[in-house]
């Protein structure tokens, strides 16, 4: 058993942490994505990774750099439970909380003393921007399943490059770097292995189907750039399709990219 101050009020003390900490925590969260898919996911770890989902999430958690205010002990990640306040974002040990609400009827944070909200009462949020052959990609790498292959796209290039830029496009919504890093060399192996350019499906995506291609402008750019480099394979197919707007938009930015190169 953890010793328990005597009469003192809690008081936070910084611990100071070579890394931060990631844990998966007890608590889930339903994520629901476009119009017709929920995923369920454990709130710290996605908080843990994602600024987009901590603001949704716990946007008042304090990071995990102090002691439990309440039994004055820093925290084991791999072996401790650890909660936090809803109101104040104090962490705590699970197991101190649950001593400290033994004292009385009053169940309050022991920091702050709002009402604490038990972990078992679970959050709902809604995320229509992220594409759900995106997010279900994201949800297996953060499992730490790395950039997962799906049967549909085992023998279908461009299924495969689609779903890469969706996740891609995913990640960059949620602002996870190091997912989208992950995307990349994976499109980059992809393409290289295949010795195919991208098609009509994820190209078309791209170039047309994203409202907001300012702020995805990294993809597009790494794309045009596999084309400037790959360009000699490219087939008639691009030709077949001119009159669609789409590629009208993908050789203007392709000749802009030739003209005046980003690197």
């Amino acid at each position: 058993m953890r010793t328990q101050p005597a009469q003192s009020q809690p008081q936070a003390r910084k611990k100071k942490q070579s890394e931060k900490a990631v844990i998966l925590g007890r608590r889930f969260a339903t994520v629901k994505v476009a119009k017709d898919r929920s995923f369920n996911v454990h709130e710290d770890l996605i908080c843990s990774r994602s600024e987009y989902f901590k603001n949704l999430l716990q946007k008042n958690r304090k990071e995990l750099d102090e002691e439990c205010a309440i039994c004055r002990e820093g925290f084991e990640v791999t072996k401790d439970d650890v909660v936090h306040c809803q109101t104040c974002g104090q962490n705590l040990h699970d197991d101190c909380v649950a001593q400290w609400h033994t004292r009385g009827d009053d169940k309050r944070c022991p920091f702050c003393r709002a009402a604490w909200t038990p972990d078992s009462e679970a959050k709902t949020i809604k995320c229509q921007s992220l594409d759900v052959d995106g997010f279900d990609t994201y949800v297996k790498f953060i499992y730490g399943k790395g950039i997962a292959t799906y049967t549909s796209e085992s023998n279908n290039h461009d299924q495969r490059t689609l779903r890469l830029c969706k996740a891609w496009i995913v990640g960059n919504i949620v602002d996870d770097k190091e997912f989208k890093r992950a995307i990349i060399e994976t499109l980059e192996e992809h393409i290289e292995d295949s010795n195919q350019l991208p098609g009509v499906e994820p190209m078309e995506y791209l170039f047309h189907e994203i409202e907001d291609r300012r702020r995805h402008g990294e993809l597009h750019i790494f794309m045009l750039r596999i084309f400037k480099t790959k360009g000699s394979n490219v087939t008639s197919m691009w030709y077949d399709e001119i009159d669609s707007p789409w590629v009208c938009t993908f050789l203007k930015c392709l000749s802009h990219e030739l003209l005046n190169p980003t690197v």
